[in-house]
């Protein structure tokens, strides 16, 4: 009975967390980024100061959701790892 309140708390766990971790693939990050550089760069060759400060925090943005989805994964893997040791006890 306690295993099975176990493996039930691991699987409610899986499915929070896998709702929480975005679905995009890592290709698209990496094509924000870009369009965001470029748009800095751009930015920068005007002097527009404004527009380089928005880049900037965009750039912060992408790069922190990626860095959060990267942990959510990591954990969800973890989860995984418990949720099948537990399966075979």
């Amino acid at each position: 009975m306690a295993l099975r309140e176990e493996i039930a708390l691991i699987d409610a766990r899986l499915a929070d967390l896998l709702q929480r971790v975005d679905t995009n693939e890592a290709g698209h990050w990496w094509k924000e980024l870009q369009q965001v550089y470029d748009d800095f760069r751009e930015a920068t060759a005007k002097a527009d100061t404004d527009a380089a400060r928005h880049c900037l925090n965009e750039w912060g943005r992408i790069v922190q959701t990626g860095v959060a989805d990267y942990a959510a994964w990591g954990e969800v893997y973890g989860v995984v790892d418990q949720r099948r040791r537990l399966g075979r006890e």
